[in-house]
């Protein structure tokens, strides 16, 4: 497992070396595909996605059969042409769903640009996930989980493609394991191909569809997606879903756009949430000829606070209450719950902490009961579909490693404190200029600034977040502009 910087810098390195045309199969450039598999392997555990556990026992069983009927579900939708006239349709996930009422669950990513697009259009919304979710989407109309039926698609690597991945790992010295690697790959092949032809299906059979937005397409199934909507000349724009720094390999470093100009599975366009991500993607790849990042601003803050039916207001509490916003082992942050918190947690009688898993961390909600229960520790843990928002009205302090959450709670003026040398060297300028604080893992200096008394902040004038529901109507007349 590298660091962060360090598994951009090779992935770069690669970028700048790769010839357009090396890595085609079926007439299909397939480097993104590769890049992302590298990038996951590079930056996590055995090269594996946090969430890919499965469980065992009752649950297995259980979820087997939901399985088989969301496959049914699918084919029924796409073969059977049920999903009538759409203009606009949204892949997300089932990841971003939260809950902000007892009978209401919104998708903080796309939800309030569906709310936007169907003031003027037909709009329709679809969840791919390879596991099974329980939770019922706010406007539930067309929205199913996309179960890939891997048995159906035996689509092979050549042996040509295999050699020649083989030997860009071998030339730059990169240490994984070829047989597994090129299982990986050939497995992400499959989901991709899957999701390409019941994707043509289903475009072929919505022939007034626009565009498509996408949430996190820099996975083998959304690729799949974007490929199939090239066919039929719909637009695709994938929409930020947190932050996107100079080290996310899959958004930065794309110089071979210079030379290749565009790839089939990348999106036609990059939603930013603000000008600092824009600037970020557009540091390499200038002469690209699509691929595009738009600043289209972040509506979920104000849609929360539209649609939120709870009514929560910030806390007023009289004593330090810490959202600590985790993330999975992944780079140098190999610890779920660093030791200088737990440290923190035994010192600080007082600190209440509550722990917000990340929601693609299966293994998280466990391992908090396993290590804190076995001592007096004055915590809660987050609920599973609450709002992160839900739990920043509810606290006085907030810290992660470096998750995009940080910018998030400055919009409720709660203060951050990043910790790792990840975060000092993604989140350089804002620790710099004091907008978040920053410990290399010393409870001491955590209790400093938790009795410093900052219990509220100013908003920054730079926002890496911008809220206006002009700009994202910008954005989308931009997308209108582009003829079918």
């Amino acid at each position: 497992m590298l660091d962060l910087k360090k598994a951009f810098e090779l992935i770069h390195s690669l970028d700048k070396k790769n010839d357009a045309g090396v890595f085609v199969e079926n007439d299909v450039d397939l480097w993104p595909l590769i890049r992302s598999r590298l990038w996951l392997y590079l930056i996590n555990e055995h090269g594996k996605t946090v969430s890919s556990k499965s469980g065992s026992g009752f649950f297995c069983f259980f979820k087997v059969w939901v399985s088989k009927a969301e496959r049914l579900l699918v084919s029924f939708l796409f073969n059977k042409k049920k999903f009538g006239k759409i203009d606009v349709l949204f892949f997300s996930r089932p990841v971003y769903l939260e809950r902000i009422s007892k009978n209401k669950i919104v998708d903080r990513i796309v939800d309030p640009l569906v709310e936007m697009e169907s003031r003027t259009y037909q709009v329709g919304k679809l969840y791919v996930s390879p596991f099974s979710f329980s939770k019922i989407p706010w406007k539930g109309s067309n929205v199913v989980s996309g179960i890939w039926k891997k048995k159906r698609y035996k689509k092979n690597l050549s042996n040509q493609f295999k050699n020649e991945v083989a030997a860009l790992l071998d030339e730059f010295s990169i240490d994984v394991p070829l047989e597994k690697f090129i299982g990986l790959l050939s497995q992400d092949y499959i989901r991709f191909c899957f999701f390409y032809h019941e994707m043509t299906k289903l475009f072929k059979a919505t022939p007034s569809l626009k565009r498509i937005y996408i949430a996190s397409w820099y996975f083998p199934d959304m690729m799949g997606v974007i490929a199939a909507a090239k066919e039929y000349g719909v637009i695709a724009i994938d929409i930020q879903h947190g932050k996107q720094g100079k080290y996310q390999a899959m958004y930065n470093g794309w110089d071979s756009l210079n030379v290749k100009k565009k790839f089939k599975l990348l999106p036609d366009f990059f939603w930013c949430w603000g000008e600092p991500t824009k600037k970020e993607i557009f540091k390499t790849g200038r002469n690209r000829c699509s691929h595009f990042p738009i600043v289209g601003g972040f509506l979920w803050p104000d849609f929360y606070s539209q649609h939120n039916a709870k009514n929560l207001q910030h806390q007023a509490v009289d004593h330090p209450v810490l959202l600590f916003t985790m993330q999975p082992p992944q780079a140098n942050n190999k610890s779920r719950i660093p030791a200088f918190l737990l440290k923190l947690m035994s010192e600080m009688k007082n600190l209440h902490v509550i722990f917000r898993p990340h929601p693609n961390d299966i293994n998280a909600r466990n391992e908090i009961i396993k290590v804190l229960n076995t001592q007096d520790f004055n915590y809660s843990v987050s609920n599973v579909d609450a709002t992160m928002y839900d739990d920043i009205l509810l606290c006085s302090h907030h810290i992660t490693a470096y998750s995009s959450s940080c910018y998030e709670a400055e919009l409720f003026k709660k203060p951050t404190m990043l910790f790792g040398v990840e975060a000092k060297s993604l989140y350089e300028k804002e620790i710099v200029s004091k907008r978040f604080s920053w410990t290399s893992g010393h409870s001491s200096e955590v209790r400093s600034w938790l009795q410093s008394g900052c219990s509220e902040m100013e908003v920054s004038d730079d926002k890496y977040i911008i809220t206006d529901q002009n700009v994202s109507t910008h954005a989308i007349s931009c997308f209108e502009a582009c003829k079918k």
